[in-house]
């Protein structure tokens, strides 16, 4: 089953890659076996050098004994003689019986050498025994000098496997380390590992570059990266305890910590920093081990579509020809604002305003003209109302406004000031047209629940109401205004009529004029009734 990455061990060194308590388990399992048979060996040739011993002592007592005995064969003494000659052959014969269990002797072989070594005293060939017993000693010591030897070149013959062992554990190791340095070199992360002591005892190639840590720097360039190399967002030092390392010291295991790099006057670096502590079998911290990812590139990038986010939400809520909020906009705030009205009893009113004779303006100057009277009314709609209010512009020819904390008596000042803004701006504007505009207003009392949608209705209502009127009004006064333009245009066709018969006759007059003799003619007389 494959080891989580708390639970796996480190290389040998910072340059290796690793901790340098590693030692393969098949190593220590082979150093302690050849222990164990070191002190059995050396167990051996203690047993082999206190048997030595004991056979000097023998040899001193055998010695005693058989001299002790030819002084009672020589003073005649059978008594004295029989208890030497028994006791020397006790000697005798348990040496010899360890004689032979050593040399894989018969019993009866060691009987019979303990009757030689007993008539051979008896003869007074004290010397013959002496031999005999010799040549016993020199078996024994023969023998465990052999396996004094034979200890000795195992104990030889184990160093050199040892040693060999241990030397190609060591190139595994490093092999190992090497292949591990390779794969961290390869991550395009920065990764770095400290023991206990906060000593750094792994990091790859990345960490370098990203920390400006040369290789000419050491150990002392590497620990001094680690324990001040980031910062936190606001630019403020990390304790050691609090940073990334120490909390995985610590046994926390951090995922995205955002860290930065110090600046120096240049663009800030982010890191988002992940950590994780290595433990053991018995779960105690060996380490900690960081990895630090540059996410710079995605925070400028993730800003920029928070501010595009942020310009399409105002785009979405605007309109795009007078900059005042548009349908969607005016929805989403004026309902929020209703809520809040509410909740604290505050009268508010919607002032529904239309723009008179766009269309007309439209096809008699062009779009363009259009477009320049439907900003002009925003404009106008903008000095009029306060930045409190909110104004918007629903489509086309209508705007609307939310007039914060008015009621019926109050609206007829901003219906004056509306009013005011107008004159003002035709003043301005040296055009062939004048804004005209038809509003109506409904009323949010303090403590009323009516909706945005009602309110809206019922100003609309309102103002086609006035419009009509207003218009009607306008109407009569244009069939007036026809009537005096018509009676006026009658009265100039006669005059000029008059006047072209006068210049007529005047005409004639001067072509034929009457002869200066003729008889003035009497006017005829009226017949009387």
């Amino acid at each position: 089953m494959e080891r989580s990455t708390e639970e796996q061990v480190l290389g040998a060194s910072p340059r290796e890659g690793g901790l340098r308590d590693q030692t393969p388990t098949g190593v220590l399992l082979f150093l302690t076996l050849g222990l164990l048979l070191s002190l059995l060996a050396l167990s051996i040739s203690r047993g082999a050098y206190l048997r030595a011993v004991d056979q000097v002592t023998r040899s001193t007592e055998v010695k005693l004994t058989i001299a002790e005995a030819r002084i009672a064969v020589d003073e005649a003494r059978p008594d004295r003689a029989k208890e030497a000659f028994k006791r020397l052959h006790d000697l005798t014969a348990d040496d010899a019986r360890q004689q032979a269990r050593a040399d894989a002797l018969r019993y009866d072989e060691a009987n019979v050498r303990a009757v030689r070594i007993q008539l051979d005293v008896m003869r007074g060939d004290e010397d013959a025994a002496l031999a005999v017993l010799e040549a016993d000693a020199r078996s024994k010591r023969n023998v465990e000098g052999m396996v004094l030897l034979f200890c000795t070149f195992f104990a030889l013959a184990f160093a050199a496997a040892a040693y060999f062992v241990i030397q190609s554990g060591r190139q595994d190791m490093k092999r190992q380390n090497a292949l591990l340095g390779s794969i961290l070199d390869s991550i395009g992360d920065a990764v770095a590992a400290v023991d206990r002591d906060g000593k750094c005892v792994v990091v790859n190639a990345e960490f370098r570059r990203m920390f400006g840590v040369g290789f000419g720097q050491g150990q002392i360039g590497i620990d001094e990266a680690i324990r001040n190399g980031v910062r936190r967002v606001d630019g403020t030092p990390f304790d050691f305890g609090d940073g990334p390392f120490g909390r995985a010291l610590r046994g926390e295991a951090l995922d995205n910590l955002e860290v930065t790099l110090p600046s120096d006057g240049k663009e800030r670096v982010h890191l988002s920093a992940t950590s994780r502590p290595v433990r053991n079998e018995r779960r105690e911290v060996l380490a900690g081990v960081v990895v630090f990812r540059d996410v710079t590139r995605e925070r400028n990038d993730l800003e920029l579509l928070a501010l595009q986010a942020a310009e399409l939400q105002v785009q979405s809520l605007s309109d795009e020809l007078t900059g005042l909020y548009n349908r969607r906009g005016f929805t989403v705030l004026s309902n929020q604002y209703a809520r809040t009205a509410i909740r604290a009893n505050r009268p508010f009113a919607i002032l529904f305003c239309d723009l008179n004779g766009l269309k007309t303006i439209n096809d008699t100057y062009g779009h363009e003209a259009g477009d320049d009277a439907i900003q002009r009314m925003a404009a106008v709609l903008k000095a009029t109302f306060r930045e409190s209010d909110i104004v918007a512009r629903l489509g086309g020819d209508e705007y609307v406004a939310l007039v914060d904390g008015a009621d019926e008596s109050s609206i007829a000042t901003v219906l004056d000031r509306l009013r005011a803004e107008m004159d003002k701006d035709a003043k301005q504007h040296d055009t062939p047209y004048r804004l005209h505009s038809s509003t109506g207003a409904a009323f949010q009392p303090a403590g009323g629940k009516a909706t945005i949608d009602e309110l809206l209705t019922l100003a609309d209502e309102r103002m086609y109401s006035e419009k009509k009127t207003a218009k009607e009004s306008r109407d009569g006064k244009a069939r007036e205004e026809e009537k005096r333009a018509a009676a006026l245009r009658e009265a100039k066709l006669k005059e000029a009529q008059a006047r072209l018969k006068h210049a007529q006759a005047v005409t004639r007059t001067a072509a034929h004029p009457p002869p200066s003799s003729a008889r003035i003619p009497r006017p005829t007389p009226r017949a009387k009734a």
